[in-house]
């Protein structure tokens, strides 16, 4: 008898124990957030959901929660920033996507690693078989990586954590693991963009209207955009009877710039190429159509701002000097129609793609 009531009494401890601990590991709820977002990529229903998948709870109120998550997107660049009750930032990191989708897992998966790393959440503890640990391994190698690659910087602690990270094992969560720094990698973004505007012509001071269509390449560890820009203007007609000249000029430029960041993306450039025209004299019979080649050197300043998801509205403006004025040859000597020496164009219109390139 003695024997058994030993037995209950350990029995009825270890449960009172068990009790315990299962009220105190249910009373430690995830941190309650007020999630603010400043731009469309992503978008607040995006960051909510990735946010709610990861088991927070959201306030709509910024003083009934316990934490803030603030998002701000820009041109194609979008700043995460994580602060307490009182206003203090405890983590705030920049990321560079065009998924908007992925972006607000991203910023999910780093709000979760900052929990764990303090000690607010605990790693899941599951029982698993070993065919299913060895998947879930592979999962959180992969996945993880993917999503927290898309940071253009690594992550700025404000506040030391309270604990030392925890160790990275096989059942981590996704949001302890550790992300690999995109700066490692040199990330090359293309875009293009069209345009449409006023072209002046000097000395003669012709007023024209020219069409020009381009490519670019940024580069996220160099600070220079590259581009190519083909551009046309409407045909003209200079001089008067009987030395009339039809001209249609095309050109070619090879531009390189550097952006500066700011309400606007600026981006002075320098460019070389050839300028091309054709010549047609008008009021000789049976007049031949002449081709002529011109180098060119110029600069210019080009701006742009967000329009819409992807888009970006675009002003270009810019000068270009020619090696060397075209004219239309009539005899060994003598030459009509003779072309510009600098012309100066505004450009409006749209870009997609690239980068930009806030600080």
């Amino acid at each position: 008898m003695r024997s058994i009531g030993v037995h209950s009494g350990r029995y009825r401890a270890a449960r009172f124990t068990a009790l315990i601990v299962a009220f105190a590991a249910g009373a430690q709820a995830n941190p309650s957030l007020s999630i603010q977002v400043e731009g469309e990529c992503p978008t607040q229903v995006e960051l909510v959901a990735a946010l709610a998948a990861k088991g927070f709870e959201q306030t709509g109120e910024r003083g009934r929660s316990s934490h803030v998550v603030t998002s701000r997107s820009g041109l194609a660049d979008a700043v995460l920033q994580l602060a307490d009750h009182s206003g203090e930032t405890l983590l705030e990191r920049r990321f560079s996507s065009q998924d908007c989708h992925a972006l607000a897992e991203a910023m999910a998966v780093v709000v979760e690693s900052h929990f764990v790393e303090v000690g607010v959440l605990k790693q899941p503890t599951r029982i698993e078989t070993q065919s299913q640990r060895a998947t879930e391994n592979v999962d959180q190698l992969s996945q993880p990586t993917q999503l927290l690659q898309m940071a253009t910087t690594a992550a700025i602690p404000i506040k030391p954590p309270a604990k030392a990270p925890l160790p990275a094992t096989a059942n981590t969560p996704i949001g302890a693991v550790s992300p690999t720094s995109a700066d490692s990698r040199s990330t090359t973004l293309f875009r293009g963009f069209a345009g449409i505007g006023p072209k002046i012509e000097l000395p003669k001071t012709v007023l024209n209207s020219e069409f020009e269509l381009g490519g670019g390449v940024d580069s996220t560890r160099v600070p220079i955009a590259t581009e190519f820009v083909v551009a046309s203007s409407w045909p003209t007609i200079s001089g008067a009877r009987p030395d009339r000249v039809w001209r249609w000029a095309s050109q070619g430029l090879l531009r390189f710039g550097v952006p500066w960041a700011g309400d606007l993306c600026y981006r002075p450039w320098v460019g070389v190429g050839v300028a091309v025209a054709r010549l047609r004299e008008l009021d000789l019979q049976a007049a031949t159509a002449k081709l002529t080649a011109s180098p060119i050197a110029g600069a210019g300043l080009d701006m742009s701002w967000p329009i819409g998801r992807g888009w970006l509205g675009r002003v270009d403006v810019g000068c270009l000097v020619l090696g060397r004025r075209d004219a239309y040859h009539v005899n060994p000597t003598g030459e009509i129609g003779l072309g510009p020496r600098v012309t100066c164009s505004v450009m409006f219109g749209v870009a997609r793609g690239g980068r930009s390139f806030a600080p």
